[in-house]
């Protein structure tokens, strides 16, 4: 059974162009993107309006990226109604599909919807595609919409519970007609996407069990004072990778991580207000057999994608390899209206050989953030 999942992974595609920076344009009149290479040169004159498929009574913001496709999220404040969109910019033809509205539930603000990806190709697909969104407040679930028709009634939302215990996402990721959503203890669980014909359940594949991830015992108390911790799920090369991203609360100029408590007391620093940033990454590599997660100390020539976006990887024959590129996906910050100095701006290139950050852009705030899109695969 593990084999049988292990063996539908394919070998990463090669970087050409390379996934594009969706980068939001600073005009209090208008909610348009720029695209920028990965290395941060501008694409001109590729421009998005990302507020395409909604209207004025709604607010509109990315989701998530996913197989060339951008998924926005519709919210209305007037009768609390939600809905998606997905649109490709690919070859600067706009491609939208307008799914079916969803009621979000009570006690929910308009942002509780944290990433959404696509998990088949609306163009190739036809009317059968998919789209499964993490949704919470911290405790983040998966609902995923297969859709089969043409009429809402032949569309259903369906939620995925993650197991028994009731764990929590922190990443999904589609591959080869399986959904594998990663879980808080880093287990990871398969869903068969082929099981959905019906529109109204879908079988869990398998459920991995996987050993304790290693910088979790690591980091112990700082981790909680000190840093916060976000988890992805890659596919890279036919191996499935698990990256762990330490992101540091409160960040001097200097790169020092100080305790916000610390920082009250200091007379230098306590009228500033020091954004978060990120500051590591860990890799691991999923031995199927064992069901464990090791941990590597390179990617060779293979590049990771991180963010908003469904993880990506790349192989690259330049020195570009072993790096992560990464945009700001802390909605738990970003959400926060108090937070008007800083938030979308933790974006970089890690590299695993020094363990230095690389900024791509210098900012203090870009709200929406960034997100990564890759316009190679989508298509016309």
């Amino acid at each position: 059974m593990v084999n049988s999942v292990a063996s539908t992974f394919s070998s990463s595609p090669q970087l050409g162009q390379g996934p594009l920076l969706v980068l939001p344009i600073h005009d209090d009149y208008n909610k348009q993107c720029d695209l920028y290479t990965h290395a941060g040169s501008k694409i001109s004159p590729k421009i998005i309006d990302t507020n395409m498929c909604g209207n004025n009574s709604e607010s509109s913001r990315c989701v998530g990226s996913s197989k060339g496709w951008m998924i926005l999220h519709h919210s209305n404040d007037q009768n609390c109604d939600s809905s998606l969109s997905l649109f490709s910019p690919s070859c600067g033809v706009t491609k939208k599909i307008v799914l079916p509205s969803f009621n979000r539930p009570s006690g929910f603000a308009n942002s509780w919807i944290t990433k959404s990806i696509v998990t088949s190709s609306p163009v190739i697909s036809g009317h059968e595609f998919g789209v499964a969104f993490m949704y919470g407040m911290c405790d983040y679930q998966v609902a995923l919409l297969s859709m089969h028709g043409t009429r809402d009634d032949e569309n259903k939302w369906i939620e995925l519970k993650s197991n028994s215990r009731g764990e929590n996402y922190c990443d999904v990721i589609s591959h080869q007609e399986c959904l594998f959503g990663l879980l808080t203890s880093g287990f990871v669980v398969v869903w068969d996407l082929r099981s959905t014909q019906d529109g109204s359940s879908v079988c869990k594949k398998m459920e991995i069990k996987t050993s304790y991830i290693e910088p979790v015992v690591e980091f112990g108390d700082k981790l909680r004072d000190l840093y916060t911790g976000r988890f992805y799920l890659v596919e890279s090369q036919g191996n499935m990778l698990l990256v762990f991203r330490v992101v540091g609360e409160f960040v001097r100029g200097d790169g020092e991580v100080v305790n916000e408590g610390a920082l009250l007391d200091d007379e230098e620093y306590s009228h500033l207000v020091l954004p978060y940033k990120t500051k590591n990454f860990y890799v691991y590599k999923l031995d199927y057999g064992l069901k464990k997660w090791e941990k590597i100390d390179s990617l060779e020539d293979q590049i990771l994608f991180v963010g908003l976006n469904e993880s990506m990887s790349f192989s690259t024959l330049s020195n570009q390899g072993n790096s992560i590129y990464f945009t700001d996906d802390n909605w738990d910050h970003i959400n926060i209206p108090e937070h008007e100095s800083y938030g979308g701006h933790d974006m970089g290139i890690f590299n695993l050989s020094d363990k230095n950050v690389k900024e791509i852009f210098e900012v203090r705030r870009m709200v929406p953030p960034p997100v990564w899109i890759d316009l190679d695969i989508a298509a016309l």
